[in-house]
């Protein structure tokens, strides 16, 4: 199993966590000061590609939420999806995503490439909240997270 410093302690003493990566087939690694490509997506929109590594829990029926943010706290966009295990690879001893993203909310490269932004990885635990129509619903808990800081390049044609 990856070295990596736990998020979660589980009520049997368990450690879980997740780490964020890239890569639109395979994970690689993020790494802090490191960089993230931009994707011109084939519907005319932008994003990065985002894959995570799920270690000591459960995924299924879990959410796995991505944002993407200027170091001053600016959204630029976020991604959240549900998780199904059979839908994942088994990985080092934990679970692989691979191929998300998160698209981003700008009128063109120009706005974020060359910039530093922050992403952020949420495992988080849906919950229905009890309560009548009226107030009633549904609230997500965080279990695991990681958060790089990135530039954006646009090295790839």
């Amino acid at each position: 199993m990856p070295a990596h410093t736990p998020t979660h302690f589980g009520p049997d003493g368990a450690t879980s966590f997740v780490e964020l990566g890239t890569g639109e087939t395979s994970y690689a690694p993020l790494i802090d000061g490191g960089t993230i490509e931009l994707v011109h997506g084939p519907q005319g929109a932008y994003h990065v590609p985002v894959t995570c590594r799920i270690f000591g829990l459960d995924p299924e029926g879990r959410i796995v939420h991505y944002v993407a943010e200027t170091p001053e706290g600016v959204v630029l966009g976020e991604s959240s999806l549900a998780l199904m295990t059979r839908r994942l690879t088994a990985d080092e001893g934990g679970y692989l995503r691979v191929g998300d993203r998160v698209i981003f909310d700008i009128t063109g490269p120009s706005d974020v490439v060359g910039h530093t932004i922050v992403l952020r990885l949420a495992l988080e635990d849906p919950m229905i909240l009890d309560g009548g129509a009226s107030d009633g619903g549904v609230t997500r808990t965080a279990l695991a997270s990681a958060v790089h800081t990135v530039t954006i390049v646009d090295d790839l044609p």
